[in-house]
């Protein structure tokens, strides 16, 4: 039993990418991703990701208090984007610890980084869950304005991270590691980036799904979103392997789409990651250039 709890993500993804491999009716979803024009559709997914990294950029700066001079956000945009790609990759997107490393660099200490990154990982799973729950409230006919009020569960995680530094006392390991709250400009900055990014996201995979004819819409999409996300979260299969792919097969069956065209935009989806790893990675050799001039 002890090897089974501890096996238990490696067992969701064999089975996931069994159901993947065998069940998936691969003669129509290829059919279908041939419809997508590479040249005029990677260029403009490409700018989305460009545009996700920089508003990751802009909340881990506005986070950590670093200054808004050119070349701390050429260093942190290039360091950002590798490590985000690298956690994309990764369970639950561990990679994205590296971020603390490079911030050490910037000056910024080794509790307070983490503590900002445990912050935006708090976000970020606040934003997943209120996509998904958006997006299932309006499917199940909830009036719209009950859907939005979801949106505003990562605003309430942001205004704990201002709350709770005030509660404890000055001078206790804790409140050293944690540091001052964030001052309003700092979280309206992290709002709006955050805002931006799961927008950016929205888009990037609603494009991906319209170049082959799948049009869900702005608020299923945010469930397709959120809720695939969760599963991958959950699952903690690196880069969702599998466990995507099935949850958007049988998320995109439920909204109405023949089998044949929810699994091929499950596969379209998955050229996410690619894309992101590319864009991500083309920041490397400016992350060599810093390290030569450190």
């Amino acid at each position: 039993m002890r090897y089974l709890a501890r096996a238990w993500p490696a067992l969701i993804g064999a089975a996931a990418l069994a159901w993947f491999f065998f069940a998936f009716d691969w003669a129509l979803a290829i059919a279908a991703l041939a419809r997508i024009d590479p040249w005029s559709l990677l260029p403009w997914l490409a700018l989305i990701c460009l545009g996700i990294y920089a508003a990751s950029t802009a909340r881990w700066i506005a986070l950590n208090g670093l200054p808004w001079r050119w070349r701390v956000l050429r260093d942190v945009q290039t360091y950002v984007a590798i490590t985000l790609a690298i956690g994309l990759a990764t369970p639950m997107q561990v990679g994205e610890a590296l971020k603390v490393k490079y911030a050490r660099d910037a000056g910024v200490s080794l509790g307070a980084s983490a503590t900002k990154l445990v912050l935006e990982r708090l976000i970020d799973l606040a934003c997943v869950a209120a996509l998904a729950g958006a997006g299932l409230l309006q499917r199940l006919g909830v009036p719209t304005a009950v859907a939005l009020l979801l949106l505003v569960l990562p605003l309430l995680v942001l205004t704990l991270s201002v709350l709770v530094p005030l509660r404890l006392r000055d001078g206790s390991r804790i409140a050293g590691w944690i540091g001052p709250p964030l001052p309003i400009g700092a979280v309206c900055v992290t709002a709006i980036a955050t805002a931006a990014k799961w927008a950016l996201t929205l888009w990037l995979w609603l494009s991906l799904l319209a170049a082959i004819g799948i049009t869900p819409g702005i608020w299923q999409g945010m469930m397709l979103v959120g809720l695939v996300a969760l599963a991958g979260i959950v699952s903690m299969v690196p880069a969702g392997l599998g466990v995507q792919e099935v949850s958007a097969a049988l998320l995109l069956t439920a909204m109405g789409y023949p089998a044949g065209q929810a699994e091929a935009g499950a596969l379209a989806l998955r050229l996410v990651l690619p894309i992101m790893l590319v864009v991500g990675f083309a920041h490397w050799p400016l992350l060599r250039l810093r390290a030569r001039l450190i």
